[in-house]
Formats: C-alpha cells, structure tokens, sequence
C-alpha cells in the first residue's frame, strides 16, 4: 500500500508539481476522488449500540456521516434475535422545533447522533446502516494510506496530474486528456466492482437527499475550441 508521500511523489514523477501546488492541494484532491469512489462503491456498513436512560446524545464512529445514513432502528428486545422488531426513526434536521414521533439528528459539528423521544430506559439496541465515508488524509501524517485497494490507489495520482495540468491560465490538454483516459480506465475497473458485488448489499430507503458534488463517474476529454 503507497503512503500519501509515495502518491506524492509518483504525481511529480510524471508531471512536475508547480510550485503553487502544496502537499494540502494534492491531498485534497486526493480525499475528493475518495469520497467519489466510495459514494459509487456504497459500501454499507451496521453500526450498533445500547442507550442510556435519560441520555440523548451518542457518539458515531469516524467512518459515518449524517447524510450517509441510510436506516436507524431502535428495539426494546434484549437479546436481539432476527425476528426482532425495530421502531424506524426519520431523518429530522431541526430537532429544536416541536417534535413528534420518532426522529433523530446530529449535533451542530455532526459528531454525535441525537435520539427523539429521549430513551427512558438502559439497553436498548440502537443499530444504524450507513454507507462508509473514507477516512481522510492530511498532510500532518504523509505515512498515511488510503483507504481503498491498493490497485485502484493510481486513481488518486492520476486525478491530481489532471487537475494540475489542466489548472492555471495555460492548462496542458493533452496531458489533461491523457490522463484522462488513464483514469477513466480505472474508474471502470472501480464501477465494475461495483456492479459485480451490488446483490450483496441489501437495498434500505434514503433518508435525505445525497448531494450531487462527487456524483460523475468517467471524465471526458478537453477539446481545444477552434479559432
């Protein structure tokens, strides 16, 4: 597994970083192709956890987003069999507004969930499917590695190049569109997964409405305009 250095490093192998590009403008570049393969890959996980009487706040784990959750459920059974019953609770993104039934939310810094009604009693089992967020880089810790398979981590190098390249008022278009096509290659690869493993993953209704920023899939070719 490259570390983020290595990626670094491999970028201005094959194309020489400017210096108005720093380590936090690769790696943010970075980061957002991580965020784009993980929202095409939706790759679910189930986090689960027991309440505390009188308690309304609980910590998510780093990997989950409030966007993100697709179900959280809350069962009184203890244990908790197959045929347990969970009480669905709804997406509620004002929790200071009068409240009724079941609902739940995040904290302003969206660190920790919040439960609506308030649980009366200690134990029950909160369990929550959500599509994973990528653990982010920084420049803080180069030793880092991403978190996706050591063969699609090229992605991430070639994602830069076509943003230096094709960034400033003298963009390289045909290095952008070489690596264009270097990347869609990948990208591919990324969404063929996708679609062999998608039986797999069973199917829960969206809460909120996903934001479209990382939503595209194969870059297209830049052509120079005539004249």
């Amino acid at each position: 597994m490259a570390t983020v250095q290595q990626l670094i490093d491999k970028v201005d192998k094959r194309y020489s970083i400017p210096p108005d590009w720093d380590n936090d403008d690769i790696i943010d570049v970075f980061n957002d192709e991580m965020r784009h393969i993980f929202r095409e890959l939706q790759l679910k996980n189930t986090y689960e956890f027991t309440t505390i009487a009188e308690q309304p706040m609980y910590s998510m784990p780093a990997d989950m987003s409030i966007e993100f959750i697709e179900y959280l459920g809350v069962t009184k059974d203890d244990p908790v069999t197959e045929k347990s019953y969970f009480q669905r609770y709804e997406y509620e993104p004002d929790m200071n507004r009068p409240l009724s039934g079941y609902k739940y939310s995040t904290t302003p810094g969206g660190e920790n969930l919040i439960l609506y009604p308030v649980a009366d009693t200690t134990g029950q089992t909160v369990r929550v499917i959500y599509s994973k967020r990528p653990k982010l880089l920084n420049s803080s810790d180069l030793n880092a590695t991403p978190e996706i398979q050591e063969d699609w981590q090229i992605i991430l190098v070639y994602a830069a190049i076509i943003e230096i390249a094709g960034s400033g008022d003298n963009p390289d278009i045909a290095i952008v569109n070489n690596y264009t096509r270097k990347y869609n290659s990948i990208m591919e690869e990324i969404l063929q997964d996708k679609h062999e493993r998608s039986p797999n993953y069973p199917r829960t209704k969206d809460v909120m409405r996903k934001s479209s920023r990382y939503h595209r899939y194969l870059r297209k070719d830049i052509n120079i305009p005539e004249g």
